[in-house]
């Protein structure tokens, strides 16, 4: 989750699928319990013909954009926001990320905002490094906000098995991460975002 200069509150939710009715209330409750401007849900496995009602239902009155064109197993990414207080505008979108410009209103500020759920696999991830050095020559030196899901640790204690080499994969990440010239932006809270055993919720954002 992110809290920009307390003008804009954001959130990115794995909801690790979201065709049922409890989920979709989870969804909503969080956006009005945590007071969010923009929330992002990923691996969301919703089908095309279900999107605008279950997105009508959670996101009520709010706008919201998905990368359904882009995903052929249920929608992978789906962006909502208070049109009341943000604007944003779609720029690109693919498989695994979308990349947008969100203004907030009150102040007129803008900054650029890729939502991410990376895939599984090295090879398919190496596609989304791509992608994202390519949207650096759109960014250039504007302020670039990513959050979401990476499906790979930046470091070895970022994983809860730990480990001392670093992988090939993760490699790939922080080569990545270099060449877009974007920093990870300490937390707060439990160090996984998964934890299992405790109930905890996975994922709420970054």
């Amino acid at each position: 989750m992110a809290n920009l200069n307390s003008e804009c509150k954001i959130a990115v939710w794995n909801v690790r699928g979201m065709c049922n009715k409890e989920m979709q209330k989870d969804v909503k409750k969080f956006i009005t319990d945590e007071k969010l401007s923009v929330c992002a849900v990923i691996e969301t496995h919703i089908k095309e013909k279900q999107i605008k009602k279950i997105c009508d239902f959670v996101y009520g009155d709010w706008h919201w954009y998905s990368n359904m064109k882009d995903s052929n197993k249920g929608c992978r990414i789906i962006i909502g926001w208070n049109q009341a207080e943000i604007n944003i505008m779609p720029l690109h979108s693919s498989h695994q990320t979308i990349l947008c410009v969100i203004e907030i209103k009150d102040s007129g500020s803008k900054f650029f905002c890729s939502f991410v759920y990376a895939a599984n696999t090295g090879r398919e991830r190496k596609v989304l490094w791509n992608t994202l050095k390519r949207h650096k020559s759109l960014v250039n030196d504007s302020s670039w906000v990513l959050m979401g899901d990476w499906n790979v640790s930046l470091n070895n204690e970022d994983h809860s098995e730990g480990g001392s080499c670093k992988t090939n994969d993760m490699i790939d990440f922080q080569d990545c991460l270099n060449h877009i010239e974007v920093e990870d932006l300490n937390s707060t809270g439990v160090h996984y975002t998964w934890v299992q055993s405790t109930g905890l919720n996975p994922k709420k954002g970054y």
